[in-house]
Parts: structure tokens; sequence; C-alpha cells
């Protein structure tokens, strides 16, 4: 999945089609509402599932993003990983080589 644009392909409308058809088929009312607007709650997530937390190339600027479905359960670890890292306090929770390799690009 391409994470720096929303995938609007006929393959993505068609699985909206067939959630707004599955809604009306168990909540005929539904077919008497007009939908206006859609919204796609995406997740930013790395190709490899591991989240990027850490320094960034720009000074300054750290990331901690890329959890995808993850962001709730990973969240306290997360931050608290990071203000580490952000402080140059020992961290409680050791940064993976693959987000150190990813959060330097």
């Amino acid at each position: 999945m391409d994470v720096t644009r929303v995938d609007l392909t006929p393959a993505a409308r068609a699985v909206l089609r067939q959630l707004v058809e599955q809604g009306i088929a168990r909540v005929p009312l539904l077919a008497k509402v007009a939908v206006t607007a859609t919204y796609a709650g995406l997740r930013p997530a790395t190709p490899g599932n591991v989240p990027l937390i850490g320094r960034s190339r720009l000074p300054n600027l750290y990331l901690n993003t890329g959890h995808g479905t993850l962001g709730w359960t990973l969240a306290c670890g997360s931050g608290q990983l990071l203000a580490d890292l952000v402080d140059g306090r020992e961290t409680a929770i050791a940064p993976s080589r693959a987000q150190a390799k990813k959060s330097a690009r």
C-alpha cells in the first residue's frame, strides 16, 4: 500500500459500494439516505509494520509514526521511547535496528 496517497482505484470504490449494499441489506431504511461524502480513516503504516520512532534527517524533528492498526496498543511505549530519545536518556525500550535505519533517512 502506498502511504502517500489515498487509493481511489476502481477496486477501492467497489469495496465502498459493497459496504453500502451490506448496510442496506441489514438496515433497509438506509436505502432512503443519500451518501453525501465518504471518509477513510487510514492509518499510516510502514511496509514492514515497524513504526518509525526517533530522530529524522531534519534538525529537531522526531518521528513517531507508522504504527498502522497498532497505534493505540503501542502508544504508551512509543511515547516513552520517543521522550527518552528526545531527552537524551537511556531508553527503557530498546529501539530496533530497523527503526534506527528508517528514522535516520
